[in-house]
């Protein structure tokens, strides 16, 4: 390992040791391996990418998720219904939920037109 793989880093080591050597190890194991002989990994890690949070206001209205459920949500007071919603993907703001008979066509229709004429501000 200290002459014969120079370079490789843990997990590439770990795939070698593997396919030449036949020696099932996890990366973990080969890392600590390689601490106690003192050697330093190949390369210092990198520092992870900065990532910015997007203003949920900002992406208001960008995505609108839908969905339906089918539930007894009546227990046994009535049918089994489907719960339609719709919810805005950024500030997860509930666009509209009606119950229905089925999770069909004319459900969702109802169920944009209700967000469409009631949420115009946010479908731009």
């Amino acid at each position: 390992m200290t002459t014969l793989y120079v370079g490789f880093n843990d997990t590439r080591l770990t795939e070698r040791l593997r396919e030449q050597h036949g020696l099932t190890l996890s990366r973990e194991s080969v890392r600590r391996v390689r601490q106690q002989l003192g050697q330093p990994p190949p390369r210092a890690r990198r520092a992870p990418k900065a990532r910015r949070r997007r203003v949920p206001e900002a992406a208001r209205g960008a995505l609108i998720q839908i969905d339906g459920s089918p539930f007894a949500w009546l227990e046994a007071r009535g049918p089994e219904l489907v719960l339609l919603g719709a919810v805005d993907d950024a500030t997860t703001e509930i666009l509209g939920l009606q119950f229905r008979p089925t999770e069909d066509v004319h459900g969702y229709a109802t169920l944009f037109r209700d967000v469409f004429t009631q949420h115009a501000s946010v479908c731009r």
